[in-house]
């Protein structure tokens, strides 16, 4: 369903929330205006005190988020009894809902756009169903009150199941799906967030279709690239698992815009071709496209070019004769979506893209 975030703020809320479960709760406030929109506005507008929730729905047909998942709520309170999840769940490891129920609201069609939003957020942050809990799994107060008045959990639990990517043909009736570190290809575009969470700040997008190494996973699916870049969303609906990245002694490579013997190293690993540091056979009349190379060996006489430069050339889709001049380098810089000039300056903006892309392998 649509979500407006325009009334999203910090607050009545944590500085730091890692979400870990998603709680659902009913307002209990029964005026005819207190809709969705009218809690978020009022949470955003400062009117709220020690209270607040990261998602408002009601029986209209869209939600409202009023704080960034990066954020904790004031959502779950104080315990109000035993053999609960309290401690294990609190505000700062969880994504509060809301569901509204202002006089004389539609309880079906509330109920049903709750299940819905709950759906989004389990695909977007990856947490499963089996991680979806009332307000009294939690802390033992009785919330959502109309929902268990209803006695509608079970069906609220078998619906978020039923729509989540967890619980189809992989025989996890739970609803969950483990991820774990490994290598991932990216099946779509990408971004890669400074932190574990949908609302961190974007430090970059990966756009190749590309396989990368993930290290460790958090938040559901939440994984920690190799290069240190940053954190993608490893979600089956974003990526495919690959199995258990192999054992390396490969270090990460400095991204400093120059090719030397360390990047060229590392590229013959990747494309496997000998290994031994050095861009072999290159026309001395390319050097001068080339400022920022220091691991060519550069000669007047031609003599096959150089076997990496070959598979790169195969890789960026343009003639493999292993000599790396303007056709290549622009086409290395396309591939990389960098500026396409001809030239590999020093330092160059391709070859600190080359880099991060090595890292991430």
């Amino acid at each position: 369903m649509k979500i407006d975030r325009s009334y999203i703020s910090s607050q009545n809320t944590y500085p730091y929330n890692n979400p870990q479960c998603i709680v659902v709760h009913n307002t209990d406030n029964f005026e005819p205006t207190a809709n969705a929109r009218a809690h978020a506005r009022a949470q955003h507008d400062g009117n709220f005190r020690n209270m607040s929730a990261h998602y408002y729905v009601d029986d209209g047909d869209t939600a409202y988020q009023a704080a960034p998942h990066s954020r904790g709520c004031w959502h779950v309170g104080i315990n109000y009894g035993n053999g609960n999840l309290f401690g294990s769940y609190g505000n700062r490891n969880s994504l509060g809902v809301e569901m509204c129920v202002q006089g004389g609201y539609n309880y079906e069609k509330a109920f049903q756009n709750t299940v819905e939003l709950v759906r989004q957020l389990m695909k977007e942050t990856g947490i499963p169903a089996s991680r979806v809990y009332r307000h009294l799994d939690i802390c033992s107060k009785n919330c959502p009150s109309q929902i268990i008045a209803k006695g509608d959990w079970t069906r609220f639990k078998k619906l978020i199941s039923s729509g989540s990517s967890d619980s189809s043909g992989n025989g996890n009736t739970s609803g969950e799906k483990t991820y774990k570190p490994g290598i991932y290809r990216v099946n779509t575009d990408l971004n890669i967030r400074e932190k574990p969470d949908a609302d961190s700040r974007r430090v970059g997008t990966i756009k190749d279709r590309g396989s990368y190494t993930v290290t460790e996973i958090q938040n559901g699916s939440w994984g920690r690239l190799l290069s240190g870049a940053g954190w993608i969303n490893c979600h089956a609906k974003f990526c495919t698992y690959g199995g258990a990245a192999k054992e390396s002694t490969s270090k990460v490579i400095a991204v400093d815009g120059v090719w030397g013997h360390e990047l060229t190293r590392r590229l013959q690993e990747i494309f496997k071709t000998g290994v031994d540091g050095v861009i072999s056979n290159q026309p001395i009349s390319n050097k001068k496209y080339c400022a920022g190379i220091a691991a060519a060996e550069w000669s007047g006489k031609l003599s096959g070019g150089s076997d990496l430069i070959k598979a790169m050339q195969k890789w960026a889709g343009v003639t493999a004769d292993g000599y790396l001049g303007p056709q290549t380098i622009r086409a290395l810089q396309k591939k990389l979506g960098t500026p396409v000039d001809g030239v590999i300056s020093y330092p160059s903006a391709m070859v600190k893209a080359l880099q991060v892309w090595c890292n991430r392998q």
